[in-house]
């Protein structure tokens, strides 16, 4: 997060056909706004990124819409104090546990001789009227896997002669109130949704690489209130998921075990906290008295043991879906963790000795100098919606105007540092 400074490029070339998207994440226990730049219609550079948390929300389900629009009105205002952006639209990324993956075909005639971009969009949205749904399901993301021109599959269908063009689908859906909660409070805070994605979506392609995705990989972001699971492969997208459990749970875990405050064991979660005891070069060893404020003793092996079943809960549940949903985890698949639990000691090494495949922490993939503090996993999601918001943003000019904050304002920058201090979960 970071105030843009007058000097840079990035916001002085008027010849450049420079446009400007805003992110609004809305995670499990925290709410995040983004602001990106975009150059000739592809994400050229993220400009900041501000956040609250948020007790509005449960299982990243907006559930008190008043804590939530607030929460919202606070985070438009520090876009424009602190990022220097009156933002006044939004593209919105939700995530729910009753996310559902569907698969879906259509077919339309060519009216010319080739294929255009109106016959494309003519057969998307009639995969999407074709869609059965439940009486209180919506639509949140029609994805095109494989068209076809006469029968024979294709890359890229437009300019092609035919007579016919199918296209196979993924339709991801969600409860229709979860879009209508989300409409609400934006609308309350004076904003305009300009579209509403499936934010693991984008932190999915903005921790991973094209091989990755080509040979297979699965995200696991494990946030505070959720885990969110998604597999793609063959550049595909093959599976997802939210497993309402997450880096939370592990804190509530550690309460409960220690007999201490949720707020003693969220310091020894982030301070003494290890994915396994087999990690622990001395288990024995006793906690800091003073992370307990009176309580009994407690060894870094207890601690450990804890954080260990809250892991191996959230691994078994997400890979026991996986499994009854037909995937198999073989090599060359590989496993990115990202979220802000991802930054847990030894997870990574815990997850890759379990599943006994290739695992690494994810962070966005910006370029190292820009914004190094927002490539942490905690804030994957958030940068990841803005650069999914930026490929697939339809090119109308954004309705922000820009105030580029003067970057010689200490106050600005020790506010910045103050938001990105000690952010865990």
């Amino acid at each position: 997060m970071r105030a843009m400074n007058s000097n840079e490029s990035h916001l002085t070339n008027p010849e450049e056909n420079i446009n400007y998207i805003a992110a609004l994440d809305i995670g499990s226990n925290k709410i995040s706004l983004s602001i990106g730049q975009t150059l000739d219609g592809r994400f050229d550079a993220l400009l900041g990124v501000v956040h609250h948390q948020c007790h509005g929300i449960t299982s990243g389900r907006v559930t008190n819409l008043e804590a939530v629009t607030s929460t919202i009105r606070k985070l438009v205002v520090e876009a424009h104090e602190i990022i220097g952006f009156d933002v006044t639209e939004v593209y919105v990324g939700i995530t729910d546990p009753e996310i559902a993956v569907h698969r879906n075909t259509a077919m339309v005639a060519v009216a010319g001789d080739s294929i255009t971009d109106a016959d494309i969009a003519d057969v998307l949205e009639a995969a999407e009227t074709a869609m059965p749904l439940r009486e209180n399901e919506a639509i949140l993301h029609v994805i095109p896997e494989q068209f076809l021109v006469n029968g024979h599959p294709v890359g890229d269908p437009v300019g092609r002669s035919g007579v016919r063009v199918d296209v196979e689908t993924t339709v991801l859906t969600v409860p229709r109130v979860s879009i209508l909660n989300v409409e609400r409070v934006c609308r309350a805070a004076g904003l305009q949704v300009r579209d509403i994605f499936f934010s693991p979506l984008g932190t999915l392609e903005a921790v991973t690489h094209p091989r990755q995705r080509q040979l297979g990989v699965l995200l696991l972001d494990i946030g505070a209130g959720t885990t969110d699971v998604v597999m793609m492969e063959g550049d595909r997208l093959r599976y997802c998921d939210v497993v309402p459990i997450g880096g939370l749970s592990f804190t509530e875990s550690l309460a409960g075990g220690l007999r201490c405050l949720r707020e003693e064991a969220e310091t020894i979660k982030v301070k003494c906290g290890m994915a396994s005891p087999a990690y622990l070069e001395n288990p024995g060893k006793t906690v800091d008295s003073r992370l307990l404020c009176g309580c009994a003793p407690v060894t870094y092996s207890q601690v450990s043991h804890i954080l260990e079943s809250r892991i191996s809960e959230i691994l078994h549940i997400a890979l026991n879906r996986l499994h009854y949903a037909g995937i198999q985890l073989t090599a060359p698949h590989s496993i990115v963790i990202t979220g802000g639990t991802a930054q847990l000691t030894g997870l990574r090494a815990f997850i890759q000795e379990l599943i006994e495949l290739p695992v690494e922490v994810g962070h966005a993939n910006l370029p190292v100098g820009m914004f190094d503090l927002a490539r942490q996993p905690v804030f994957s999601s958030a940068v990841g919606l803005v650069m999914y918001a930026a490929a697939h943003d339809d090119g109308r000019p954004s309705r922000m105007d820009v105030r580029v904050t003067d970057s010689k304002n200490s106050n600005v920058f020790k506010k910045l540092a103050d938001f990105f201090g000690g952010f865990f979960d």
